[in-house]
């Protein structure tokens, strides 16, 4: 037991705790939902194997009569923001911490509406993207408003979606930790099953990146003590990874018994190019090596005439580059394209828009 020596001695009443990276120093932080005074509590995690209560200068000390907390970047900036709900459903409800930047927090839960009378007192919580327009929000059950679904519609940060398949370790990947690196900008994520009082968020993790467009590295430290780099990510996509393969799967893959098709197209609509993105994957039957398979790409109109067609010999990770004409080199009219991937084991069509 560290507990005094970490410095996260505590003997009031919990009802949930969180734990998060909110000011992107590598370091895992705890966030106490309190019920005894003088309320909440932040402890911040020094890298040293203790960690320093900031709660007073975080500005979260809340109340005495927490429900339940959770960490999440509700505004994809890149910053952990912090969710409470309280018993007290007319006066206070719920708060939204919205994370500064700077090691403190406003409460913006009103203007969000998130707070308000005869909302709250939620004893659980769930944050996910269940429309997947890389949005996190919030389905939440209490005693006031029962079964609650909140749409998020602020947040105009990029994103970037990681689901994780383990192999060797547990099946959804929890307890790894995931260190994504974008310009001088590094974020931590851990993948928890249930936090806070009854919480249980999505398993895939939400990374809000702000204004950042592009991903220069990823890598994952699974359970099993595997450890995998993926480089040159692009953002506003879903994606998975599979414990020690050795490609990032896209939202659009299509899985076959034999084998795996990623495809993704950007941009899409396109006035001059566009760039087709494609790994053709399969897994051996008493191997986790991932081996290629040849196929094709090809380009149909609307007809279902081919127009254009491209040969995928023995390449890792390929990328086709499309720039509207057809097979004779004649430029195509504007209008709706489909590009079909197709292999020995497995076969992807993707709509196309073309306009001039």
């Amino acid at each position: 037991d560290v507990t005094s020596q970490a410095g996260v001695s505590w003997n009031g009443g919990t009802s949930g705790i969180t734990a998060g990276d909110y000011d992107n120093d590598g370091f895992i932080d705890l966030y106490l939902g309190n019920t005894s005074s003088p309320g909440c509590k932040l402890f911040h995690n020094n890298g040293n194997g203790t960690f320093s209560d900031v709660t007073s200068s975080a500005g979260v000390t809340g109340y005495t009569d927490t429900r339940t907390a959770a960490f999440v970047d509700y505004n994809n900036d890149g910053l952990l923001d912090i969710f409470v709900s309280n018993h007290d459903f007319y006066n206070y409800s719920n708060q939204m911490y919205r994370n500064n930047g700077n090691g403190t927090f406003t409460d913006v839960g009103a203007q969000l509406h998130l707070s308000g009378q005869w909302m709250g007192d939620y004893f659980g919580t769930a944050w996910g993207d269940f429309n997947n327009d890389g949005a996190i929000d919030l389905f939440a059950v209490g005693h006031i408003d029962k079964y609650v679904l909140f749409r998020n519609n602020n947040c105009p940060g990029n994103y970037l979606n990681v689901r994780l398949i383990g192999t060797v370790s547990n099946y959804n990947g929890i307890g790894a930790l995931i260190k994504l690196w974008t310009g001088s900008i590094c974020l931590t994520r851990s993948i928890i099953a249930g936090e806070g009082m009854h919480d249980f968020h999505s398993l895939p993790v939400e990374f809000g990146l702000g204004n950042n467009t592009f991903i220069d590295s990823l890598i994952v430290n699974w359970p099993s003590g595997i450890v995998q780099r993926f480089d040159s990510i692009l953002v506003n996509q879903f994606i998975t990874i599979v414990e020690g393969a050795t490609a990032i799967f896209h939202k659009n893959t299509i899985q076959s018994k034999n084998g795996c098709l990623s495809v993704m197209v950007y941009p899409n609509p396109f006035t001059t190019k566009t760039v087709i993105k494609f790994q053709i994957l399969c897994v051996g039957e008493k191997t986790n090596v991932y081996n290629l398979i040849p196929g094709t790409l090809n380009i149909y109109d609307v007809s279902g005439k081919l127009v254009k067609q491209f040969v995928i010999h023995d390449l890792r990770l390929t990328n086709v580059t499309w720039d509207g004409m057809d097979k004779e080199n004649n430029i195509l009219s504007n209008g709706v394209y489909f590009c079909t991937v197709t292999t020995s084991a497995v076969k992807r069509t993707i709509k196309l828009l073309l306009i001039r």
